[in-house]
C-alpha cells in the first residue's frame, strides 16, 4: 500500500483535494508553497504549507506583502481621518476627554461628599416635610451649578483642568439651635494629686 503523504502530484490534483482552483495553487507557489519541480508537488509538504496558510488567515495575520500593504494603507488612512476630524473640532483626543470627565467627577464627588455636613443641621432643625424637600432641592441645584461652572471654566481655558477653580462658595447661615459652649474649667480641676 502506498503512503498517500509521500505521493508527488500536480496542481489539478491539489486543487481538487483542497477545493480551490488551479490558479490558486499557482498563486500559492508564488507565495512560497514548496514544489519539487515544475508541475510536481509533494502532497505532505504542500498540505502542511496550505494548513499554515489557512491558520494564518484565520488568525488574522497577513499572508503576503500585498496584504501587509493593504493593512498599512488602511491604518494610514484611519490615522489621517482622525487627524482631520481633530483639526475640524469634530473629535477630541481621548486623553483630554478622560481628564475632563475625571475633573468633573472630582468636582461632583467633592460636592456630594460635603452634602451630609451641609444639610445635617438644617434638616435636623426642620419639622416641615415641604421645607425639607426644598432644602434638599436647593442643595442639589447648588451641586449642579458648581459642576456646570467647572465645565464652563474648562471650555474657557481651552481644555486644561489645571486652571479650573471651584465655584466660590456662598456664605452659609447656621440654622437651628446652637450647641452650648463648654464651661470653663478651673485650673487644676480634673487632675489627681499623688
Amino acid at each position: 500500500m502506498t503512503d498517500l503523504l509521500t505521493i508527488k502530484t500536480n496542481a489539478a490534483t491539489l486543487s481538487e483535494l483542497w477545493g480551490i482552483s488551479k490558479e490558486s495553487v499557482f498563486g500559492f507557489v508564488k507565495q512560497g508553497m514548496p514544489r519539487d519541480a515544475r508541475g510536481k508537488y509533494g502532497v505532505k509538504e504542500c498540505t502542511r504549507w496550505f494548513t499554515a496558510y489557512l491558520y494564518d488567515r484565520i488568525a488574522g495575520g497577513p499572508t503576503d506583502l500585498a496584504d501587509e500593504r493593504k493593512g498599512l494603507v488602511k491604518a494610514q488612512r484611519q490615522r489621517e481621518e482622525i487627524r482631520n476630524r481633530q483639526m475640524l473640532g469634530e473629535l477630541l483626543p481621548a486623553e483630554l476627554v478622560t481628564t475632563t470627565l475625571n475633573a468633573m467627577a472630582t468636582v461632583f464627588a467633592g460636592q456630594l461628599d460635603g452634602l451630609g455636613s451641609r444639610l445635617g443641621a438644617k434638616l435636623a432643625a426642620t419639622d416641615d416635610p415641604a421645607a425639607v424637600v426644598k432644602i434638599i432641592n436647593d442643595e442639589c441645584r447648588s451641586i449642579r451649578t458648581s459642576t456646570s461652572e467647572a465645565t464652563i471654566n474648562l471650555a474657557s481655558v481651552g481644555g486644561s483642568f489645571e486652571d479650573i477653580k471651584p465655584a466660590a462658595k456662598k456664605k452659609r447661615r447656621s440654622m437651628g439651635r446652637r450647641k452650648p459652649k463648654a464651661t470653663a474649667r478651673k485650673p487644676g480641676a480634673g487632675t489627681v494629686a499623688n
